[in-house]
């Protein structure tokens, strides 16, 4: 009986190991999913590109010409967020939070 616990425990461990890569690599390829045209060095997007990145799970969003990748974060915290994905953002930001999700500016 003490064997086959010790034998669960371990299963339930290179499970969750498993479940901890599949989520990095999900995140990486997240964002490396990211396309644009290089103008000086930085990313920039037409509105329509922006605005063909609508929905919950592939979310971008303007705020102030900026265009940010905020499909993590919709996924976290999806209130608000969700309902302006490819779209001008309405609501003031914390700055600091979307700086890393930043991606480009707005052509």
């Amino acid at each position: 009986m003490a064997k086959q616990k010790t034998k669960c425990g371990k299963i339930f461990i290179y499970l969750a190991v498993i479940a901890i890569i599949l989520g990095i690599i999900g995140v990486i390829i997240i964002q490396k999913n990211i396309s644009g045209k290089v103008i000086g060095g930085e990313q920039s997007y037409s509105l329509s590109e922006v605005s063909s990145h609508d929905s919950e799970r592939d979310c971008w969003e303007i705020n102030d010409r900026k265009v940010y990748d905020v499909t993590l974060l919709v996924q976290i915290y999806p209130g608000d967020l969700k309902a302006y994905c490819g779209r001008e953002v309405a609501l003031p930001l914390d700055r600091d939070l979307l700086q890393q999700y930043e991606i480009g500016s707005l052509d």
